[in-house]
């Protein structure tokens, strides 16, 4: 496998085909629409489509330009990205000869409005086609391309451009050149200062993340506040690891480096600064970059910071920047006078590998992984549903996020210290062998408005099961018996995931355990232990109804009176959810449904801040 993609910030191109090549998968983000001091917009588009390319030489492709305020197109809007294979064969029946990700009508993230709408794909434009965020806090770009690639502006002093879309190609010379059909096993997440990854059994492939850590914000200047970090850079790339039995890796609060023969390393995200005294708009720092690797996603740069609102002297430092792996290389939050160096918010980066067996272990051919991605159609519902298997799919590797809280305001009646924002909602991901599965429960959580009532999602239950886990019984190393609430309105089985503690140096040694749920009436009536497994221990073992993301909670409100600017107080940011049914429970890994599941922004003024984006699910299905 090999990649190629239009640059960032760069002009049209044509792809052309190398040597060899006789499949290509690709991928467009469009371009993020554009903001003013006051605006939020929203981000661009995401499509993917893949095609046999014998018969071809070359296919023109355009890169989703950002949205600039007086700048065609659109005059604030981003640019549609998009890649048009005429005369390419399709490697499924549906869809146009063009894979196209503009938002809106003809663009991408929509421009300037206080949490502007977010870019929508054209119809027919991609296989997999999903819309940007809401603009709450600039929003994210469909896909799983994160960080600053068509990301929508947050707004600062003055006007600020949106991010710029992206083209990306993958080369396939044959099945067995990268992951396409093969079978996804496990995953680990690296968060460790140093370590050494080692390979499991059977594991020929890896696709490696390696993330950045988060800037720092700098001010030695009165009157003003400092711009936000820059998000740390992530580097992507599949290895083959069949020769390779362990790998050296660090997580610095610079870099990540993962030690391969040419070492991955994702680089730190830039410096918050301010330049001079009463500064308006001090820049955020950019977005860190990666080396060594295949694909390379910047993180965002950090927000500007502001002097004053209202010509009253309140600061307002600006938001960190974020890396494609949220929570992780997340920059400091800009600092007002005397701030001098901090790292208020700031987050190490990490490394996150995907363990893949051989294809030929499976059977898999090209075109054989299909995708589903539930969203809710309004941030404030609650979205209840199953999941029907698609024929032949024997495996799913499925991605859960719950809902985002809301953001808060200030308590004073002219305004008072920044609300709180809303806290992310919880994150899981986990793969289940269907062979004997044809339908599955789902629930995807609604965002937080104007209340504390975010809802968290679920993948494996219908959501009035509990998300917290079930009572476990261990007995000589096996489990004995499962317990729970019954919950209602059941029309399929849960099911029961069990893990034990994997960060345990004593429980981490479970395995083989097995159970299965029982309802009667709607409701379950039992859980019955299949296989008890061995090696587990009392108190180290959990086991869920499914997996699930809970819901993020609310920020506090700021406090004061902003025409008293030495009286006002900001608020505190509302607390993640938190994931389950997973070995490791990562937060914020929003790969395929970026911008879900975010908490809304805080504000200066009375009352609520923006609305927490709804959850979603994300499945990947396996033949």
């Amino acid at each position: 496998m090999e990649q190629q993609s239009a640059p960032l910030g760069g002009a049209d191109q044509t792809w052309t085909k190398p040597a060899g090549i006789t499949r290509i998968e690709v991928f467009c983000v469009g371009g993020g629409g554009a903001a003013s001091s006051t605006g939020r917009a929203g981000g661009g588009a995401f499509a993917r489509k893949s095609y046999d390319v014998t018969n071809v030489t070359s296919y023109p492709l355009v890169y989703g330009p950002p949205g600039r305020f007086g700048v065609s197109p659109g005059n604030g809007r981003g640019g549609g990205a998009h890649f048009n294979a005429t005369g390419g064969t399709q490697m499924s029946p549906t869809g146009t000869d063009m894979v196209h990700a503009p938002g809106g009508v003809e663009t991408a993230g929509a421009a300037d409005t206080p949490g502007g709408s977010w870019g929508v794909p054209v119809l027919g434009g991609g296989d997999l086609r999903v819309i940007g965020s809401h603009g709450s806090r600039g929003g994210d770009a469909g896909g799983p391309y994160g960080g600053e690639i068509g990301r929508g502006a947050m707004g600062g002093s003055g006007q600020t451009d949106g991010g710029t879309g992206v083209v990306v190609v993958y080369e396939y010379s044959d099945a067995s050149a990268y992951l396409v059909g093969e079978k996804l096993v496990s995953h680990q997440l690296l968060t460790a200062v140093s370590g050494t990854w080692t390979k499991p059994a059977n594991v020929t492939k890896i696709r490696v993340f390696v993330v950045g850590a988060g800037g720092i914000a700098i001010n030695n200047h009165s009157g003003a506040a400092s711009g936000g970090g820059g998000g740390g850079g992530t580097g992507v790339s599949i290895v083959d690891v069949t020769g390779l039995t362990t790998v050296a890796y660090t997580v610095t609060d610079t870099t990540s480096t993962f030690s391969l023969s040419t070492p991955i390393v994702g680089l730190r995200g830039g410096n918050g600064t301010i330049s001079s005294n009463d500064q308006d708009g001090a820049p955020g720092g950019a977005g860190g970059l990666a080396t060594g690797a295949d694909l390379i996603i910047p993180g965002s740069a950090g927000g500007t910071g502001r002097n004053s609102q209202s010509n009253v002297n309140v600061y307002d430092g600006g938001p960190g920047g974020l890396s494609h792996i949220t929570p992780y290389g997340r920059g400091t939050r800009g600092v007002g006078p005397p701030g001098n160096t901090q790292e208020c918010g700031r987050t190490n980066g990490c490394i996150f590998i995907e363990e893949y067996t051989d294809a030929s272990l499976v059977g898999g051919l090209f075109g054989t992984i299909t995708e589903d991605i539930i969203v809710s159609p309004d941030q404030t519902i609650t979205l209840n549903g199953t999941w029907t298997k698609p024929s032949g799919v024997a495996q799913i590797e499925v991605f859960v996020n719950g809902g985002g809280g809301a953001g808060r305001g200030g308590t004073g009646a002219n305004g008072s210290g920044v609300g709180g924002n809303g806290g992310d909602g919880g994150f899981s991901k986990r793969i289940f062998d269907v062979k004997n599965i044809s339908s599955i429960n789902y629930q995807v959580g609604r965002g937080g408005a104007i209340a504390d009532n975010a809802v968290g999602s679920c993948f494996g239950q219908n959501g009035t099961l509990q998300f917290t886990a079930l009572t476990v019984t261990v007995t000589n190393g096996a489990i004995t018996a499962i317990t729970g609430n019954a919950g209602s309105g059941l029309t399929i089985a849960p099911i029961i995931t069990i893990e034990p503690n994997w960060s345990s140096a004593t429980g981490a040694g479970g395995t083989g355990a097995t159970a299965t749920a029982t309802i009667s009436g709607g409701a379950v009536t039992g859980i019955t232990v299949t296989n008890g497994g061995s090696g587990y221990i009392q108190g180290q073992v959990s086991a869920y109804y499914g997996i699930g993301g809970t819901k993020g909670g609310i920020g506090t409100e700021g406090l004061g009176d902003i025409t008293i600017p030495q009286d006002t107080t900001h608020g505190g940011n509302g607390a993640g959810g938190s994931g389950f049914g997973m070995k490791s429970v990562i937060p914020g890994i929003n790969s395929g449904i970026s911008g879900k599941g975010n908490g809304g922004a805080g504000t200066t003024a009375n009352g609520w801040g923006a609305a927490g984006s709804a959850g979603g699910i994300y499945i990947r299905e396996y033949r």
